[in-house]
């Protein structure tokens, strides 16, 4: 699917907000707004939702953990203002991931990777803050409670 097939698919998905997340399928789609600011954890869940939806129902909190800190990458590479930068930001992230889905093909995680990218810049590319810290907590069966703490880079 190309990047713009993919925009246009995720440009129409309707939004919700949630502090806590359901299972891994569940996973609500952050509050799209203009205003940049907004619960960092609901924006996380947005970017990270493509890969949270492959984990099933009541995944281990390790591989929670393992997504919304990659995710966390991600989110913070896609804030950097050089595409130089990006662009070299974004090749180390593609090989840990490969590296962290050793059974899924290098073009899926590819394709993954690039439907993160684009949710992060799309629809939330006007947020200036970055990623310092994020934990998940497992409430219950396919509960999990992400926390973030973000700083404003200006």
């Amino acid at each position: 699917m190309g990047r713009e097939a993919r925009r246009n698919r995720l440009n129409r998905l309707e939004p919700t907000a949630s502090t806590s997340s359901r299972g891994a399928a569940s996973e609500s789609a952050a509050m799209h707004t203009g205003a940049p600011r907004g619960k960092m954890s609901e924006k996380l869940k947005s970017v990270a939702e493509p890969w949270t939806s492959q984990l099933g129902y009541d995944p281990p909190e390790s591989a929670m953990t393992g997504v919304y800190k990659i995710a966390s990458t991600i989110w913070n590479a896609s804030r950097l203002p050089d595409p130089a930068d990006r662009s070299k930001s974004f090749g180390e992230i593609r090989r840990l991931m490969v590296a962290t889905l050793p059974h899924l093909p290098a073009a899926a995680v590819e394709e993954l990777m690039a439907e993160m990218c684009v949710r992060a810049q799309d629809r939330f590319g006007d947020d200036p803050r970055v990623i310092a810290e994020v934990s998940v907590e497992r409430r219950d069966a396919g509960n999990f409670h992400v926390s973030v703490v973000s700083v404003d880079t200006k």
